[in-house]
């Protein structure tokens, strides 16, 4: 009786948490502003949209797109949707006509709440991996309590559909491929696959998974008798599945995949955006070595930091020792799925980060290698599991999981405190250095607030606003009702503006009579998170 009592009180408390997740995410994801990227993301929708319209039906000479035109829009630098991920935008767009809606606030609405929901069903995926990493479920519960609080990937689960939706789909591709791990099927060979193949068509990062994948697979052969033999015509189903996944989910790969995929990677524009980084601005291609670490060290939560640098050691020491000692007979390179989790966990990091250093352009801070987040944290549980091991008092246990809860509690508080303003966060040690010497809405999501900010202060009919900064304001009416919208008109001339918003983003792109602000203007709110201020409104004196 106390059993079944026990087991749906598990249940309940299950259910209650991804059932509060749920809310948090409906009573916010109409709050945020309009990534820069957005718009392009969408357009990617209605061209592939319209695209696979027109491969399967007539249509008229003004809606076709054939795999030529796409080419020539990869070509083209500024007008470059094809360049996005076709896999969150074109189910979208399918959405979209669907419920036939043409107002751009709703559409956009719409594609951060749908971005939600993936990254809520990876967070469940997430909660499963660690329940096979984990025989107690309250590291399972902290683990998708951090990634769910963890401040800008709170915010950005709603506006990012690359880096965040590639960071779901790398979370689920993973539980897909420790299942083929642990037992190989046609059902979790396919599952793999589809998964890959999706992950795949956001990124090319995701053949990292891939080669993890497999390099666990050939040292589980090494170690376990007959496991290759019995399971072999499962792993071959993925090597001749995954990229037949990867040409149904990419549609302009059907009319020549081969051809087409070389002319993509060939022809990939590189962006030439500036970060600001340790006080300096740097270019993509121009990034140091320790640029990513950088960033994950100032905006992940300290509890994370520290308790991942005693995992990350504990299994690289322990593979390290293990692959030096390593015999056919006596010693494997792990002992058990659990140590192999670890490893898994280990190993995408590393390739991810060398992979990095040696291909990818690094700006935006880190949202590029978000999806290595997720093992972070994984690593950041093994840490603190390895030193509960070694600690046997039981009141040390007892200040490590109340420093754990208070770290929760603190990432819960923040985020409602700077609600809707999360993806500027950075922890409280680096926080006073940081605003000074890196680069803060780099995206201008809180252009938003600021042109809400005006309307709100000025009556007038017509409200002329400019900008400062280098992100888009014609992108953030995108996100406005219409009756916002028809209250402001952009322009590109300081002498013709009532107001201009500076989100402090520098970049290319010049505005005119720029000099004016100084002399011409005064201050009238500046938006601020944690005492940082990260967009300035200014008004024309009269």
């Amino acid at each position: 009786m106390n059993n079944n009592r026990y087991k749906l009180i598990e249940i309940f408390i299950f259910y209650l948490t991804f059932v509060i997740f749920f809310i948090i995410g409906v009573k916010s994801f109409q709050d945020y502003g309009i990534s820069l990227d957005e718009k392009w993301h969408r357009e990617t929708g209605i061209l592939f949209y319209n695209y696979i319209k027109g491969f399967f039906f007539e249509l008229n000479n003004l809606q076709k797109v054939d795999a030529f035109t796409i080419k020539e829009i990869i070509l083209n630098v500024d007008k470059s949707p094809a360049l996005h991920p076709v896999v969150f935008d074109l189910p979208v767009e399918f959405i979209i006509d669907l419920l036939g809606i043409k107002n751009s606030y709703q559409v956009f609405q719409l594609r951060h709440f749908i971005n939600f929901i993936y990254f809520l069903i990876s967070i469940y995926f997430f909660y499963k991996i660690l329940r096979k990493r984990f025989s107690n479920k309250i590291y399972s519960y902290v683990g998708i309590l951090i990634l769910f609080l963890s401040p800008r990937i709170f915010s950005e689960s709603f506006y990012n559909n690359k880096d965040i939706f590639f960071l779901s789909l790398t979370i689920i591709n993973t539980y897909c491929a420790l299942n083929l791990i642990n037992k190989p099927s046609f059902k979790s060979s396919i599952l793999f696959s589809i998964t890959a193949a999706l992950a795949f068509d956001v990124r090319v990062m995701a053949l990292l998974f891939i080669i993890v994948t497999y390099f666990i697979i050939l040292i589980k052969s090494f170690e376990k008798k007959n496991y290759f033999r019995k399971n072999s015509k499962f792993f071959l189903i993925t090597i001749v599945f995954f990229p037949i996944f990867i040409i149904v989910f990419w549609p302009y790969l059907w009319l020549g995949a081969i051809e087409n995929l070389i002319f993509y990677f060939q022809n990939i524009p590189k962006m030439p955006v500036i970060s600001f980084y340790l006080g300096d601005y740097v270019y993509p291609q121009n990034t140091p070595w320790h640029y990513n670490p950088v960033w994950i060290l100032i905006t992940s939560p300290l509890t994370v930091t520290i308790f991942f640098i005693a995992g990350f050691f504990r299994v690289f020491l322990r593979n390290t020792k293990r692959l030096f000692k390593i015999d056919n007979n006596k010693n494997n390179l792990w002992n058990g799925n659990k140590e192999m989790y670890d490893s898994y966990f280990l190993y995408i990091i590393f390739i991810s980060f060398l992979a990095i250093m040696k291909f990818d352009f690094n700006f935006d801070g880190w949202r590029h290698i978000y999806f290595i987040y997720p093992f972070i944290i994984a690593l950041s549980l093994s840490g603190i599991y390895f030193i509960n091991v070694l600690i046997r008092k039981k009141y040390f246990k007892i200040i490590i999981f109340s420093i754990i809860f208070l770290e929760i509690i603190f990432l819960a508080y923040w985020n409602i405190k700077n609600h809707p303003y999360q993806y500027v966060f950075f922890n409280p040690i680096f926080k006073n250095y940081a605003k000074n010497n890196f680069d803060l809405d780099y995206w201008g999501l809180s252009n938003k607030s600021a042109l809400e900010y005006i309307i709100e202060v000025d009556d007038s009919e017509k409200i002329k606003v400019s900008r400062a900064g280098f992100t888009s304001l014609e992108s953030s009416l995108l996100i406005l009702k219409k009756e916002k919208i028809n209250r402001i008109l952009i322009v590109n001339d300081l002498k013709e503006a009532d107001y201009v918003i500076d989100n402090y983003r520098k970049g290319w792109g010049k505005i005119k009579n720029i000099h004016l602000l100084s002399t011409k203007f005064v201050k009238l709110h500046d938006i601020k998170v944690d005492d940082i201020i990260i967009n300035t409104i200014y008004k024309k004196t009269n």
